[in-house]
């Protein structure tokens, strides 16, 4: 019984693009053709929030300056039948998955800008660096025993 790949990308506002893919298990034997019909079907867009559904994020602005026009959306590609391991961090099945992305789009998919998103993340960093400075500032400052 083969595994399902599971191909995704994120495309920034300038084309660029970044791929990944899933292996999921796939216990019932389901084709690729019918795991990529079902989720076609649930998101005939293609687009989706990759952290809703507990993929990693593909965002090409992790490693390059954010455009302004960049978005949250990661976009589908295909699925294909695969010898590979499943590495899916949460142990999913496909079919699990397709449950999740269903979930998901009965919830609504969760948007944000990047902008804001990447601003609070810095912010972060900088809040537990300080945090950490000031612990080691007190531990530098204790009398020796």
């Amino acid at each position: 019984m083969k595994n399902i790949g599971f191909y995704y990308l994120y495309r920034d506002a300038s084309n660029f693009k970044r791929r990944g893919c899933i292996v999921f298990s796939n216990p019932k034997g389901l084709t690729p053709i019918l795991v990529s019909n079902q989720i076609k079907k649930i998101i005939p867009n293609d687009l989706f929030i990759a952290d809703q559904v507990q993929l990693p994020e593909l965002f090409i602005y992790n490693t390059e300056p954010l455009n302004p026009d960049d978005h949250c959306f990661h976009e589908f590609s295909k699925t294909v039948a695969t010898d590979d391991e499943a590495d899916d961090l949460f142990y999913r099945t496909i079919a699990d998955f397709i449950d999740e992305i269903t979930k998901a789009l009965r919830d609504g998919w969760q948007t944000f800008d990047p902008w804001v998103r990447c601003y609070e993340q810095r912010l972060n960093g900088l809040k537990r660096a300080n945090e950490i400075s000031q612990g080691l500032s007190r531990n530098n400052d204790s009398p020796d025993r």
